[in-house]
């Protein structure tokens, strides 16, 4: 009886230091580059194709209990969502998106999407993305090395294209963009644009749509 008690325990043990292992496994750092949330992307039609760039960098990971070094070859989970739905894969995230020669896979560059290596551990990535219409676009771009997930978040505003007479948006963007030191993050640029967008769409608060607006009180 006391052997079995102390396999049992044994076990648990086990069990604990593999699950901590794999706890302190180094998430990927992933960083969206374009559009983010400091732009506002305009267009004349629509849908129109805007490509999400970003990069990814491999940090750590675990090894038989050991924290080792990293590579983008280790990247197990890619996704990349707009409003929380996967645009990537017919819709869903890719598993193992780098070969073991740490190269962009055929799953990754498929659909056109294009993808560079660097090195070792880093890698640029863009991926098309289909805008239907104008509004606020939350895009979400996440990797997991092991069960450590890294992610990037950008809000963007999307917009119809007035060459006669920019949109509210635009001419704030112009602006806060003249004035970099007017905001304290481009989080606060982007929720800026958007209130602007908000009240220019709903009570036409800057003039009447396509009409010259009042750049003054933007």
């Amino acid at each position: 009886m006391l052997n079995h008690r102390r396999l049992v325990v044994a076990a648990a043990l086990t069990t604990a230091t593999v699950l901590s292992s794999s706890a302190f496994a180094a998430a990927p750092v992933v960083n969206i580059t374009e559009p983010t949330s400091s732009d506002v992307v305009y267009s004349a039609t629509f849908p129109f194709v805007q490509p999400i760039g970003f990069t990814l960098q491999a940090t750590r990971r675990r090894q038989g209990g050991v924290e080792v070094a990293a590579e983008i070859k280790d990247i197990g989970v890619l996704d990349v969502q707009v409003d929380a739905v996967t645009i990537i894969n017919s819709g869903d995230p890719i598993g193992s998106p780098f070969t073991t020669a740490n190269a962009c896979s055929a799953s990754l560059t498929a659909n056109s999407t294009s993808c560079a290596a660097s090195d070792s551990k880093n890698a640029a990535v863009s991926v098309p993305w289909q805008v239907s219409a104008p509004g606020q676009y939350t895009i979400t771009v996440s990797a997991r090395i092991q069960n450590a997930k890294g992610e990037d978040e950008e809000v963007v505003l999307v917009g119809m294209l007035n060459a006669e007479y920019p949109a509210p948006p635009a001419v704030a963007n112009a602006c806060i963009k003249a004035n970099p030191s007017v905001l304290a993050s481009k989080k606060q640029h982007g929720c800026v644009i958007a209130q602007i967008a908000d009240q220019h769409a709903k009570y036409e608060t800057f003039g009447p749509k396509g009409e010259p607006y009042d750049n003054a009180l933007i």
